[in-house]
């Protein structure tokens, strides 16, 4: 008698740790979805904001604006794959991609940074000149 019990509790364990694992999993894939679309919101951004840096360098500095514009058309290539493809398909292309061509990842990394800081820093000049306009008045 007190075998079936303790298979019946197992048992019954072993069916409160697979629902709580089904809703864990079920939680951490809506978690991880709801980054993957935010994320592809900001590639997206990211890529135009690109366009716009690419278009303003144009005339100063033509070969930076190309390798900017190269980085937004990737990024807005990531926003594109981020929408397509599940998160188990996005770690498995990015692994492959840093090891098949780490330069490239590193680069492009930099020329994003490069990009972001002189967006930032163009927000946050209009910013300030705008509030500084505001109080004149």
């Amino acid at each position: 008698m007190a075998d079936v019990n303790a298979k019946d509790a197992i048992e019954e364990a072993g069916n409160v740790v697979r629902t709580v694992g089904d809703t864990v999993g079920k939680k951490a894939e809506e978690i991880a979805d709801q980054g993957r679309k935010a994320g592809a919101d900001a590639a997206s951004g990211v890529g135009r904001a690109a366009g716009k840096l690419a278009d303003r360098l144009e005339d100063e500095a033509p070969a930076a604006a190309g390798y900017v514009r190269g980085a937004g058309e990737q990024a807005t290539r990531l926003a594109d794959d981020l929408r397509d493809k599940t998160v188990g398909e996005l770690l498995d292309s990015a692994v492959e991609f840093g090891r098949s061509k780490p330069l490239l990842m590193a680069t492009g990394a930099a020329i994003m940074g490069f990009a972001l800081a002189r967006l930032l820093k163009g927000g946050v000049a209009n910013d300030a000149h705008a509030r500084d306009g505001r109080r004149a008045r």
